[in-house]
């Protein structure tokens, strides 16, 4: 089976928790729903166009952390300008009949661990696998497009449209799927679905997160997944309860695990 995988880059990324409400805190890494954006956003697939298209029955997406991150948190305060009088921050409360000043909100985001450093970034390796016909056509002109460098349909980000990104290694391998009842070396996230054991290391740091998985066609969450990754970007030896695939070319070997 063929698994394309694509780098995607930036100096600054968020991608927000779908439970957090007034504060706006981000995951460590990219959901599913995010990276299926992405490849949608590449493709030209209009926005909430594309949900039932890159549902797990019709294709796999895998995400793995290739540098070390960490959060920042700053205040910002936004704006709805529908008056000149709300340029200063304030809008109108009708029942006070006067204009009121916003609140600042905290947002989190997260920056490369040495950001001073003129070329940090952050960086994911994305995976993805069609499963049917249905996903085989996007598979093919994601595979070109990518290979002949043409550009992105829309703008590609980290998250919101300001933290931009781009596109680093392209890598198509060949997959299979395999087994073993011993410690594996996984370098992507992991679901927790699939753990049955691994050896504790104090050379891990270890993030287990709640990531949603899929949208319905209303953009409803139908699905969330705890996963399991380590923050120093190093594989994880895990004993697994779930077959692993392992990707091969003539450059590169990795074995993975799709987000699911």
């Amino acid at each position: 089976m063929e698994i394309l995988a694509f780098d995607i880059c930036g100096k600054f990324a968020h991608f927000r928790k779908f439970y957090s409400n007034s504060s706006a805190l981000t995951h460590f890494i990219p959901p599913r729903t995010t990276v299926a954006g992405m490849i949608a956003g590449i493709l030209g697939i209009e926005r909430d166009a594309y949900y039932e298209t890159f549902s797990s029955e019709n294709c796999d997406i895998g995400i793995r952390l290739l540098t070390r991150v960490k959060k920042s948190i700053q205040k910002l305060k936004y704006l709805k300008v529908e008056h000149p009088n709300h340029l200063n921050g304030s809008f109108f409360d009708p029942n006070k009949k006067k204009y009121i000043s916003n609140t600042m909100v905290p947002f989190e985001f997260l920056i490369p661990m040495d950001v001073k450093e003129e070329n940090s970034i952050i960086s994911y390796r994305c995976y993805y696998r069609s499963k049917n016909e249905k996903t085989g056509m996007h598979f093919e002109k994601l595979k070109k497009q990518l290979h002949n460098k043409k550009k992105c349909h829309f703008p590609l980000s980290m998250g919101t449209a300001n933290f931009s990104a781009f596109i680093g290694n392209i890598i198509l391998y060949e997959g299979r799927e395999c087994r073993t009842d011993d410690c594996v070396s996984i370098d992507s996230s992991i679901p927790v679905s699939c753990l049955r054991d691994f050896p504790r290391n104090p050379e891990y740091h270890l993030i287990q997160e709640s990531l949603p998985m899929e949208f319905d066609k209303n953009r409803n969450l139908k699905k969330h997944s705890q996963i399991l990754f380590n923050l120093n970007c190093e594989p994880l030896h895990v004993k697994l309860a779930s077959e692993y695939f392992l990707l091969q070319n003539k450059n590169y070997s990795e074995n993975i695990l799709f987000l699911n």
